[in-house]
């Protein structure tokens, strides 16, 4: 939102209290959960600073406190002088509810006619942005938004990080969410040779990836997962399931929409509560898959309503490509290097200046690096267009590995206990980051997040 469009939102709040709140998360940069949990106690008036416990994993930071913020807030609770919170709900000795707070932003984004997806938490976005906006350069920004505060309890070093922005297109700050996605896979691989299958669009229709990529993207995961399930229905009548995962970009990192599945050839009998391993070295014919494919895709974006097929003529033949990986593992290792990290690794960005900017990539008919240059507008435009659009889930999981056949799953494994080199998955719970001491290599441990006023 542009700054008028901040002020017009909170100027045109009717209640009080959601008025004072929406001005607290902008001006201090809060989450949402964050403003709801403060309390009388988190405000040192003598330091100008607001104490902010319990924030995003757990720890505690300390926000510059502005005076306007610190004197409108202290209107706000001479309305109430509530002995605990500062946004007490009404009635109740709890804060403010949160799906209230949501649905009055909604209201005043209606009053207000913007037409934007705006939430509570988007106030934060503002925050930073404006700051950018007005000429505070990014090192200090950083400062201000806060820094993790690393400790070594080996040699008694410590040191200050600035904090991570937490994008998923960001390649600083998703190692641990890929580490914790391939751990969760990990604990649902079955007894069974495990197949990955890839299904890609020809050039004319990668377009629509361009101009619609939500609408196109979502066709392409239903159209995907019908296909599957179809001939998984065929082929055995049991139960199946697979896990879908979307990858946008070639290594020249040109626009190139896919889709890897990873798919057991084993299957699930309910009738007869028997597992069948599935026949060793085949799936499904690529051929047939090929043909599916294109014919439900095409008949699906000639429906959509707001998707078309472009003028250009489509090739007849299609790819989709059905190989063994094993046991399952190396084809999730291969799909978790490219899920929560950045179209491009820092490390592979060779030469920049304000004209142009270089960087390498492994030749795909050649297997050899090479070098890529390109104009500084252009190179943008390039890693941009990969930005998945907000609300889009990258990875989808379905059938026997859906959340919701946990159950199942499990008594799956279990049944197969007596067989020869199986054991039950580890189901590993989410690990907190960790860093390696610059100076005498053991683990050090982040004591808290802080904020300097």
């Amino acid at each position: 939102m542009t700054p008028h469009e901040v002020g017009l939102l909170i100027t045109m709040t009717r209640q009080p209290r959601y008025q004072v709140f929406f001005f607290a998360l902008y001006s201090l940069g809060l989450r949402l959960g964050e403003g709801l949990s403060l309390t009388t106690a988190d405000i040192d008036a003598r330091t100008m600073q607001f104490h902010v416990r319990e924030g995003k994993g757990g720890k505690d930071r300390r926000v510059p406190l502005p005076n306007r913020t610190l004197a409108v807030m202290r209107q706000h609770w001479r309305s109430h002088r509530h002995p605990q919170w500062l946004f007490p709900g009404i009635g109740s000795a709890k804060p403010m509810d949160r799906g209230g707070v949501q649905k009055a932003m909604k209201q005043v984004c209606r009053d207000c006619g913007i037409n934007k997806r705006i939430s509570p938490h988007s106030l934060r976005h503002c925050y930073a942005t404006h700051l950018l906006e007005a000429g505070l350069d990014l090192r200090s920004l950083q400062v201000l938004l806060g820094y993790a505060q690393w400790y070594c309890p080996h040699c008694h070093h410590d040191d200050r990080l600035p904090l991570g922005c937490g994008h998923r297109a960001c390649p600083q700050c998703q190692q641990r969410t890929t580490s914790d996605w391939l751990a969760r896979q990990e604990a649902k691989l079955l007894p069974a040779e495990y197949f990955m299958l890839t299904f890609t669009v020809p050039a004319p229709l990668r377009g629509l990836a361009r101009t619609q990529p939500k609408a196109f993207y979502a066709v392409m995961f239903r159209v995907a997962a019908s296909v599957l399930r179809d001939f998984a229905r065929r082929q055995h009548g049991g139960s199946s399931g697979f896990t879908l995962v979307l990858h946008t970009h070639n290594r020249r990192r040109d626009i190139h929409p896919h889709l890897h599945a990873v798919m057991p050839s084993g299957f699930y009998h309910p009738q007869r509560r028997q597992w069948h391993k599935g026949r060793k070295g085949f799936l499904y014919h690529h051929t047939a898959l090929a043909k599916v494919w294109r014919a439900r895709l095409l008949d699906a974006i000639a429906r959509h309503p707001t998707l078309g097929l472009p003028p250009a003529p489509l090739p007849a033949a299609w790819v989709v490509d059905c190989r063994a990986v094993g046991r399952g593992l190396p084809a999730l290792q291969y799909l978790s290097r490219y899920l929560y990290r950045g179209v491009l690794p820092d490390q592979d960005i060779l030469r920049f200046d304000d004209r142009q900017v270089t960087f390498r990539y492994t030749d795909s008919q050649t297997r050899q690096p090479a070098t890529r240059t390109l104009p500084v507008v252009q190179f943008l435009w390039l890693i941009l267009q990969h930005v998945l659009p907000k609300g889009l889930q990258r990875v989808r999981d379905y059938g026997l590995l859906h959340g919701s056949a946990r159950v199942l799953r499990l008594s799956i494994q279990l049944m197969l206990l007596g067989l020869p080199a199986w054991q039950l998955p580890v189901n590993t719970e989410p690990q907190q980051a960790t860093r390696d001491c610059p100076c005498c290599r053991h683990t050090m441990c982040c004591v808290g997040i802080t904020r300097p006023g």
